[in-house]
């Protein structure tokens, strides 16, 4: 596919059009568990963050919580229950992976025929996030939706990969052609998934650096890019180990300081995100 190529007037349009938030983007996926969570994410300067279920977590100061319907089943049934009886969210992701067996691992019409019990709770729901969502599973995915006259406000994307820029940006480029709808890339970093059986990772810290000191701004500068959210915050693996924010005493890494302290507003932050998407659901108490 040809790269997306933005002109400033389109940009700038795009930003008149909608209400903007724009400096808001930055993010972060963060698990329950782990006992640093609300520090973290006030360190981090994160605007908003993710659970992968429907809690938020206590402390987190302002950033912005979002629920996750993880995948179907029982606790679906109860996440959705409660989401039924709480103040409607702004927005809502949906389903971890299913194209993934260790992940949510869904088919395809299960997804669909869950999305009209799923759509109601918030005023804007994300796709699947795909393993890849430019393979079989999510183009699958939504060519049944529109068939149906269901739809999705915007696409949650993974990555993770070698830290070329260039590649990353041009595979954020490629999903918003291909399916025309904003991205919130929910999980991003640098990995090397040959690393392991005490092989070690190919990349570098240094190199895991600069690819996030090129691709944030790039980010930000993308109007259809909605939010990111870096994924590891305190990763351990060998896989992901160059892309930990957090070192395991809970303090940042200098990878970690580098996403605090980058500034979407400074970057030239444009976004199309509706008002209540950005700017409500605060915190987490």
């Amino acid at each position: 596919m040809k790269r997306a190529v933005l002109s400033c007037a389109v940009i700038c349009s795009l930003a008149a059009a909608t209400p903007s938030f724009a400096g808001d983007k930055k993010g972060i996926a963060i698990g329950q568990k782990d006992a640093n969570a609300a520090e973290t994410i006030k360190r981090l300067d994160a605007r908003w963050y993710y659970t992968w279920n429907t809690e938020p977590i206590a402390q987190a100061g302002a950033a912005q919580f979002v629920p996750m319907i993880w995948s179907d089943g029982a606790t679906a049934d109860r996440q959705v229950a409660q989401l039924g009886r709480d103040p409607k969210p702004c927005a809502l992701l949906a389903f971890n992976e299913p194209d993934g067996k260790r992940q949510a691992d869904m088919s395809v019409d299960a997804a669909v025929g869950a999305w009209d019990r799923i759509r109601p709770l918030a005023r804007r729901i994300g796709s699947p996030a795909a393993v890849n969502a430019l393979g079989p599973w999510f183009e699958d995915f939504s060519k049944r939706m529109a068939a149906q006259g269901r739809e999705y406000d915007f696409v949650a994307v993974h990555w993770y990969g070698a830290p070329s820029a260039k590649s990353f940006l041009r595979k954020i480029n490629d999903i918003h052609q291909a399916y025309g709808k904003p991205i919130w890339i929910t999980e991003f970093a640098v990995s090397d998934w040959a690393a392991r059986d005490g092989r070690k990772s190919r990349y570098t810290t240094a190199a895991t650096e600069r690819f996030m000191r090129t691709v944030l701004p790039e980010l930000e500068r993308r109007p259809y890019v909605e939010r990111y959210a870096w994924m590891g915050a305190g990763a351990t693996s060998e896989a992901t180990v160059t892309s930990r924010l957090v070192d395991d005493s809970g303090a940042l890494t200098p990878l970690g300081r580098i996403y605090a302290e980058f500034d979407g507003d400074a970057a030239g932050s444009v976004t199309t995100e509706p008002a209540c998407a950005a700017g409500s659901d605060a915190g987490g108490g």
